[in-house]
């Protein structure tokens, strides 16, 4: 079911008939979050957490949605929430790693690629940007090692 204006227009029914509903607003969070409409995905994953505050795994949407509007120090503030609740998702991690690097911190990059690589070692997305990283610090041997890595990986 890839039309998601439609199911978009199913959640604000529903949520016109129901204003507590928090599935609702998760859900469509997902859809505005696929339709790349990251503002509107942020105010109902804001909406989910304001009326169940358990969810605590929406911080890992809130980290992506900000990246998507190239908000990236707010990015690794809502990766860091989450990293918090779950701290052995290798994708957050590695996420974070990317938004730090677009920040430029990248030594702080680099700690997340190689926290993404501890938790898979076989994670070949994590050791290419974190050859990146290396690379924009001028450590040209370990981005030639991380690179290579990356390659055999199929990365």
């Amino acid at each position: 079911m890839n039309d998601f204006s439609t199911a978009i227009k199913d959640y604000n029914q529903a949520i016109s008939m129901d204003s507590k509903l928090v599935g609702a607003y998760h859900d469509r969070a997902i859809a505005y979050m696929k339709l790349k409409n990251y503002n509107s995905a942020l105010n109902d994953y804001y909406k989910t957490l304001e009326l169940d505050p358990e969810r605590k795994n929406v911080y890992f949407q809130i980290g992506y949605c900000y990246s998507g509007l190239k908000n990236y120090s707010s990015a690794v503030e809502s990766y860091t929430k989450y990293l918090y609740y779950y701290p052995n998702d290798k994708l957050a991690y590695h996420n974070r790693g990317i938004d730090c690097g677009r920040l430029g911190d990248y030594p702080t990059a680099i700690e997340n690629f190689t926290q993404a690589i501890l938790l898979d070692p076989n994670y070949g997305s994590a050791y290419r940007n974190r050859g990146i990283a290396y690379r924009k610090m001028g450590s040209e041997e370990q981005a030639r090692q991380d690179l290579q890595k990356a390659k055999n990986l199929g990365a």
